[in-house]
């Protein structure tokens, strides 16, 4: 009878220290999974630290209404935003502002207290550069679509960039000011692409370039077939917008990836990971259930 108590006592510490090392292996601080595909694109690095989005400071117009401009923070004086805002008219009539925040920190919408006419307006932003936003004429519907995207163009026969072209809508160009896009790629996790006001597009033209790369991060897109999607907001707006997509084919085969072969992300058992916080455990649970097991066998043997 207690060799059956220890022979089972044995086996569960045995089925118990190998079911916490796939654990250990499963641990996402010890073992990350595989780098994932970075787009890169604009996602901040043409915003300011405390200002106006640089669609609305390089002079492209917003429908009239009371949403006048993106204006980033982060980099401003500590102190009440409120205070630090303000806007004038071409009358130099002061216009009662708020700043709604946005899903971003530091990140806000200037809404005016009443819907505002087309027009030159002035806006001071703490110790930001006193910036002109034009308002339209007119109010413009919201989108429903963001346009069409299309590969215009590689940089070879086995390329490293794709070159591709979004040709928006009329309704979309008109909030481009307060637009910000998310990119995927073959339906894996969404990113930020380009941020609130940042969308490269001059005045006077309806469409806009982008550079795809087929390596991005530690990661590169492999031969074959895929479909890149693009998804829009409206700073201020909760709305659906049509996703633009565009498929495309890669012929030739990936660079060579960095060797992963070092960090071991299978579930098997293994004893040999020094360094890994648990594992002292693992390895005394497992002396204690194989004496468990040897322990009785001596004793028959005598």
């Amino acid at each position: 009878m207690r060799w059956r108590w220890q022979s089972t006592i044995g086996r569960g510490l045995l089925a118990l220290a190998c079911s916490g090392c796939g654990s250990m292996d499963a641990a996402p601080d010890e073992f990350p999974s595989a780098p994932e595909y970075q787009f890169g694109g604009q996602t901040g690095s043409l915003v300011p630290g405390c200002g106006v989005a640089p669609l609305s400071r390089e002079g492209q117009a917003v429908p009239a209404g009371d949403a006048i401009a993106v204006v980033y923070t982060s980099g401003c004086p500590d102190g009440s935003l409120e205070e630090l805002a303000s806007l004038s008219a071409a009358d130099a009539t002061n216009v009662g502002v708020r700043l709604e925040p946005l899903d971003t920190a530091g990140t806000f919408l200037v809404r005016a207290d009443e819907m505002l006419a087309g027009g030159d307006y002035r806006l001071a932003l703490a110790n930001a550069e006193e910036s002109t936003l034009l308002l339209s004429a007119e109010a413009a519907a919201l989108p429903m679509r963001l346009g069409g995207l299309a590969v215009t163009g590689t940089d070879g026969a086995c390329p490293s960039t794709l070159e591709l072209e979004l040709e928006l809508t009329p309704e979309a160009l008109a909030y481009a000011p307060l637009l910000r896009l998310w990119a995927r790629i073959d339906g894996g996790r969404e990113q930020l692409f380009v941020d609130y006001g940042a969308l490269e597009v001059e005045a006077s033209a309806s469409s806009t370039l982008f550079e795809l790369l087929r390596c991005g991060g530690e990661t590169c897109l492999e031969a074959g077939a895929h479909v890149l999607e693009l998804r829009a907001e409206i700073a201020g707006e909760q709305l659906q917008i049509e996703t633009a997509r565009v498929s495309f084919d890669i012929d030739c085969a990936a660079p060579s990836a960095p060797d992963s072969s070092a960090s071991d992300s299978s579930a098997s058992c293994s004893m040999a990971r020094p360094q890994q916080s648990g594992h002292g455990m693992i390895l005394l649970m497992l002396g204690l259930a194989l004496s468990a097991l040897r322990r009785p066998a001596a004793r028959f043997l005598r």
